[in-house]
């Protein structure tokens, strides 16, 4: 059915796998580069904050944003931060 729909070869699904298995990081990094402005990545990291923070500081990313959220269900609070 998705041959059809899609217009693939009959051969689609038995070339996927080998076709997916010739991708270098060569290829990733090459397409990566073409399509990935490093600029406007964002990074999300959501968890206790104080069980992650000293990692996250040790990485060296500046925190531009961070909050403190307490579930309804739990006591506890949980730091969001954007890096």
């Amino acid at each position: 059915m998705q041959l059809a729909l899609y217009d693939l070869p009959d051969d689609y699904f038995a070339q996927f796998v080998p076709r997916i298995e010739r991708v270098t990081t060569d290829d990733v990094s090459r397409v990566m580069a073409r399509h990935l402005d490093p600029a406007r990545l964002t990074t999300l990291v959501v968890g206790d904050l104080d069980a992650i923070g000293a990692d996250l500081d040790a990485s060296a990313w500046a925190i531009r944003s961070s909050c403190r959220l307490t579930p309804s269900d739990d006591s506890r609070e949980f730091g969001i931060g954007i890096w």
